[in-house]
């Protein structure tokens, strides 16, 4: 049952991944949703900082053989200020989480190779390479087709809506499954075989840059069922900055 779970969690980390900054090669005319993205993707990479605000609903339903099953919500609230994106990367990061009735508060800044948390009052500090912690956001640069996408525009802004196909989901699990250094075993992969995607829709400001993302899906293995919906809004770029701690309040641990 755990390893189960595992690997519904890890798909939903893929597939938050994989679809956050998906681009696509086709030179089509502006108005083209695919073109759109491929340009919005490559505007964000040139940032220098930005500002993200993150609300995430996780919900998970285990069926009982001998009772009637049992069921875990886990609501997750995160600000994260990033900047130096372009050389020294620093972040400053917020996190609340509710599970089991109660509330767990997590802060976290990274600088100079080290980061700082802030665990419900408990310092830690520790060394990190962040090129490591960069590959885990390379299946971002994932090139994915998706036929059924659709442009509109609102007021200043442009919405993109995206349907997946199961059968693109599935070649797009199987493309983050082949990538060098993937952590998605075969079990994981699995486990998507059962999701159903709710549309994934986008919001590009007047200049074209990545102001909210939004979707949800549900995905179902050996008695666990786990919905998820996200909701993510982008502001501050290039404006944001990352203020340093107090490293002598932080005791230091292993990695």
């Amino acid at each position: 049952m755990k390893k189960t779970i595992k690997n519904l969690l890890c798909a939903t980390a893929a597939i938050m991944l994989s679809f956050s900054l998906a681009a696509c090669n086709h030179s089509e005319p502006a108005e083209d949703p695919k073109t759109l993205l491929e340009n919005a993707s490559e505007k964000m990479k040139k940032l220098d900082s930005l500002s993200m605000d993150m609300d995430i609903s996780i919900n998970m339903e285990m069926s009982g053989t001998d009772s009637e099953g049992y069921s875990l919500d886990m609501p997750i609230q995160m600000t994260v200020q990033m900047a130096g994106m372009q050389d020294d990367l620093m972040y400053h990061m917020n996190m609340e989480t509710s599970m089991f009735g109660s509330n767990v508060s997590t802060e976290q800044t990274y600088y100079d190779g080290t980061v700082y948390t802030n665990v419900d009052g408990s310092k830690t500090m520790m060394t990190m390479d962040v090129s490591e912690a960069q590959q885990m956001t390379d299946v971002g640069e994932v090139s994915a087709e998706f036929k059924n996408m659709k442009a509109t525009k609102d007021g200043d802004k442009t919405v993109v809506t995206i349907e997946p196909t199961q059968e693109e989901l599935t070649q797009l699990m199987d493309t983050l499954g082949n990538l060098e250094g993937s952590t998605l075993d075969e079990e994981t992969l699995a486990a998507l075989s059962s999701l159903t995607f709710d549309s994934f829709t986008i919001i590009l400001n007047k200049d074209g840059y990545i102001e909210s993302e939004s979707f949800g899906f549900t995905a179902e293995d050996e008695g666990v069922k786990v919905s998820f919906t996200a909701s993510v809004k982008l502001s501050n770029f290039d404006s944001t900055t990352v203020e340093m701690v107090d490293p002598s309040e932080y005791e230091s641990v292993e990695y």
